[in-house]
C-alpha cells in the first residue's frame, strides 16, 4: 500500500477541493495552522511554497498559541487533521470557536468535519483513499492553497529519479541512525526526512540545520577513543540546495569534510527541479523511497504505526 501511495503521489496535486460554507471563509488574513503529525508536515511544506506572510505560524499542541486576542483575531485559524479525530486539533477548534475567531477545517471526515458542518465553518473534505496521513501530504498542500486563494503550482515531479536516489541511499544506511542536515530555509524538509525514517523504517532518526549546528551539534562528533562507538552509529544525509546562502553552502562542504575525517559517513542529496515546488517535492519523494526501502530491508511493517495506536489507547 505504501509503495502504491508513493507511485501515485503526483496525482494528489490534481485534487480539486470543494470548500463547503465558502461564503463565510475569510481569506484576507494570515493563517495559523493547527495540526499534528502528517497535517503538520503538509503545513510546513505549504509554508515553503506560499507567498510571504501567508502563514503566521504553525501550532502543534493543545489549545491556541500564545497570542494576544488582537493578534489572534486578525488571523484565519486552519484546523487540520487528516483523520478528523486528532484530539489536540479538536481542542484548538473549540477554543478558537469559543473566542469567535475566523476558522476553517480540513480532514477526511471524523469529528472535526462534523463540528465544522454543524457550526457553519468552511471546510474541505479530503478523498478517502485509505493511505496514511504522512503519505497524503499533497492533499493537505492543495487544500491549504484553496483556503488561501492561491493558484495551484504547475510542476512535474521526477518520480523515476526520486525513486532511484531513494533506493540507492537505502542501500547505504543499514545499521546506521540517519541524521539529516539542511539549511535553515529547508528545515521543514530535514524534519520531514527524519519523520519518514521514524514512521516508515521504525528507527530513530534526527535532524538539524546549518548554520546553527556548526555552533554546537557538530562538537558531539569530535570523538575520542571512549566515545567513537557512539558517533559511529550515525550516517549524515545532507540536503544541498544551490539557492542556499553561499556561506551556508560552504559550511555544508566543510562540515562534510570534518565529519568524514572522523569516519562519519556523509551522503548528499542535491535538490533539483525547475521551480521551488519541484525541488521540494522531488526531495520529499526521495525521503519516502529511502525510508520505505530501508524499512523493507529491516523487515518492518512500513505502513502502519502500531506504537502510535498503542499510545492512543493508553491515553484515551
Amino acid at each position: 500500500m505504501m509503495r502504491d501511495a508513493l507511485e501515485l503521489f503526483p496525482e494528489q496535486f490534481l485534487f480539486e477541493p470543494k470548500i463547503m460554507n465558502e461564503d463565510t471563509l475569510v481569506r484576507d488574513r494570515p493563517m495559523i495552522i493547527c495540526g499534528m503529525g502528517g497535517s503538520h508536515l503538509s503545513a510546513d511544506i505549504f509554508a515553503l511554497l506560499s507567498s510571504p506572510g501567508r502563514i503566521r505560524l504553525i501550532h502543534s499542541d493543545y489549545g491556541l498559541p500564545r497570542l494576544s486576542d488582537k493578534e489572534a483575531a486578525s488571523c484565519l485559524f486552519v484546523m487540520s487533521s487528516y483523520s478528523g479525530n486528532t484530539e489536540e486539533v479538536l481542542e484548538s477548534y473549540r477554543a478558537a470557536r469559543d473566542h469567535g475567531y475566523a476558522m476553517c477545517a480540513m480532514a477526511v471526515g471524523g469529528k472535526l468535519l462534523e463540528l465544522a458542518a454543524a457550526d457553519g465553518i468552511p471546510y474541505i473534505q479530503f478523498p478517502s483513499v485509505g493511505i496514511q496521513p504522512r503519505a497524503a501530504l499533497g492533499y493537505g498542500v492543495v487544500a491549504l492553497g484553496a483556503f488561501a486563494g492561491e493558484q495551484k503550482n504547475i510542476f512535474s515531479i521526477d518520480t523515476a529519479r526520486a525513486r532511484s536516489l531513494g533506493e540507492s541511499l537505502a542501500e547505504k544506511l543499514p545499521g546506521r541512525i540517519p541524521l539529516v542536515y539542511a539549511s535553515g530555509g529547508n528545515a521543514a524538509l530535514a524534519q520531514n526526512w527524519k519523520i519518514k525514517f521514524c514512521e516508515n523504517t521504525k528507527i530513530p532518526a534526527f535532524w538539524n540545520v546549518i548554520p546553527e549546528l556548526n555552533h554546537n551539534e557538530m562538537t558531539g562528533f569530535d570523538a575520542v577513543d571512549a566515545t567513537k562507538s557512539v558517533s559511529a552509529q550515525f550516517s549524515v544525509i545532507m540536503l544541498l540546495d544551490v539557492d542556499d546562502h553561499p556561506r551556508n553552502q560552504q559550511r555544508m562542504k566543510i562540515t562534510r569534510e570534518l565529519y568524514e575525517a572522523r569516519n562519519i559517513p556523509v551522503h548528499t542529496i542535491e535538490l533539483w527541479g525547475a521551480s521551488r515546488a519541484e525541488k521540494i517535492l522531488n526531495c520529499l519523494l526521495v525521503a519516502d523511497w529511502a525510508s520505505v526501502c530501508l524499512g523493507e530491508f529491516y523487515g518492518v511493517e512500513v505502513e502502519q504505526v502500531p506504537m502510535v495506536e498503542e499510545f492512543k489507547k493508553m491515553i484515551a
